[in-house]
């Protein structure tokens, strides 16, 4: 990367970008991705958070049928899409910046830096589900994949076609270790050792859940250091006169404790976040996101580099190879990767979620095993699917016309994304309307069509006297450091 100029007299100032230089079918693509992040979040801010990516067992009729389609249709694939259109700007703004002589870097870091602390004041006091902190740190670590490409000993490897075959060699890891996982599996186990595996993991679930239907024993201390000092002199007993393994029934026990003690983890946990947000102030549901803020930011390195990053990459190589700017010369390319998400990557999701939803998921580690990887490449799929459809039908008349109502809430995504999660925040939580718990999947649904609707009404009056929505302003203003000029002014 180029060092930053510095700004004079002469050279060029950094500034927003102008309309007349915006792609617009990348505004379209992120209100079409906000319409997903809207049917996915909604659910949780009436189940507890520590259920993500499980099936509601209580659904039934239209409820389960609202929230199976959810799980098919937009689960995972929503966020995949706002990570490719958060690549394509990053790719935007570098390429402009260098061709009108621009510094970037700093400019950039700042940008990411403002994004990370408005999730994180986002997580505190609205929404656990946050994920723009992930995306400022993804957004930090592809600048410095950029910076690292564009010294001497790799700027060979400094392209577009190069990023994108690391990216999908990226995406491909986890596919490649359960083939590998379940080729291992295949050759080492005959059909008696997995009936056998098979009988224990049921006996260890029949017990485990045994145990959970019974309330936790309440010891006294005293009594159980003394009973903790008669078992350990009792074992030491048993180890003199025989030093040999653990027997099964012990293997068996062992696993049953651990998994009473991790449901009842979660039992409590999840009764205090349900305390929290249903049925606590503000004061308290805040207490209680700030208490797990420290969880949140202990997955966000993982998180940035192992699954943004790779997707990252791939948006910065749909503009920076020219694929996008130039979107109607490949027209053929998103035909195809239409075809491929909607006739390949649906029923890969849904033969993913069929095992999932099955009750052997829960004990089978191989059926847990394939059910994630078939999950996952129908969530990568289905995301290029849905990608390549707004595209293709951005470069119809009929279809353009009817996407372009999408442009403004994209243009707005910041707002609009923060502005929803307020909006169910007071809906559903015990200092707002306290619906928690009390709206079934599919009036979750009415719901969130009333809010889409309104935001795009919003939007798009808002934009006619506007040049930016307002958080996008608070955004651009603090990473230029300086007021940016909001009202479009006619003369």
């Amino acid at each position: 990367m180029n060092d930053p100029q510095p700004i004079t007299a002469t050279a060029p100032k950094l500034a927003p970008v102008t309309s007349d230089e915006r792609l617009d079918v990348m505004d379209i693509l992120r209100g079409f991705a906000l319409i997903g992040i809207l049917v996915m979040n909604i659910e949780w801010f009436g189940r507890p958070i520590w259920e993500l990516h499980t099936f509601d067992p209580t659904l039934t009729g239209g409820d389960h049928t609202a929230g199976w389609l959810v799980r098919w249709l937009v689960e995972g694939k929503f966020y995949k899409l706002f990570s490719v259109l958060f690549g394509m700007g990053f790719a935007v703004m570098l390429l402009r910046a260098e061709k009108a002589g621009r510094p970037f870097k700093a400019w950039f870091f700042r940008r990411m830096v403002v994004l990370f602390l408005i999730g994180i004041l986002h997580y505190i006091f609205i929404f656990t589900g946050d994920i723009l902190n992930a995306y400022a740190a993804a957004g930090v670590v592809l600048l410095l994949w950029l910076m690292l490409f564009r010294t001497k000993k790799l700027e060979k490897r400094n392209t577009p076609g190069f990023f994108a075959r690391f990216a999908f060699g990226m995406l491909l890891i986890p596919v490649f270790v359960t083939g590998a996982t379940s080729v291992f599996e295949g050759l080492t186990q005959d059909g008696a050792t997995f009936e056998e595996t098979w009988a224990e993991q049921q006996e260890v679930a029949a017990l485990a859940k045994a145990e959970l239907a019974l309330p936790p024993p309440v010891e006294d201390e005293e009594a159980a250091t003394e009973d903790d000092s008669d078992a350990a002199a009792a074992e030491d007993a048993a180890a003199a006169e025989d030093d040999s393994e653990a027997t099964e029934e012990d293997d068996i026990a062992t696993r049953v404790e651990e998994w009473v003690d991790y449901e009842r983890d979660k039992e409590e946990t999840t009764a205090r976040e349900v305390a929290a947000l249903a049925d606590g102030s503000f004061a308290e549901a805040t207490a209680w996101r700030w208490q797990q803020l420290p969880t949140e930011l202990a997955s966000v390195p993982f998180f940035a580099i192992v699954i943004l990053l790779p997707v990252f990459l791939i948006g910065y190589w749909l503009i920076a190879s020219g694929i996008l700017p130039n979107h109607r010369q490949h027209k053929s390319l998103f035909r195809w990767l239409t075809g491929v998400g909607f006739f390949i990557g649906l029923p890969v999701s849904a033969y993913g979620l069929a095992l999932a939803q099955h009750p052997v998921h829960e004990l089978a580690g191989s059926i847990q095993m394939i059910s994630f990887i078939l999950s996952l490449i129908g969530e990568y799929l289905v995301c290029a699917g849905y990608l390549g459809a707004i595209v293709w039908l951005s470069m119809t008349a009929r279809g353009s016309k009817l996407l372009s109502v999408l442009a403004p809430m994209g243009r707005m995504a910041l707002t609009n994304y923060i502005g929803q999660t307020l909006i169910l925040s007071i809906l559903f939580y015990g200092y707002g309307f306290g619906l928690y718990g009390q709206v079934g999947r599919a009036n979750q649904m009415l719901i969130c069509l009333a809010i889409l609707v309104f935001q795009g009404v919003f939007s798009a009056l808002w934009l006619k006297a506007f040049r930016f929505g307002p958080l996008e302003w608070v955004w651009r203003s603090l990473t230029y450091m300086a007021w940016q000029p909001m009202r479009i002014t006619r003369g």
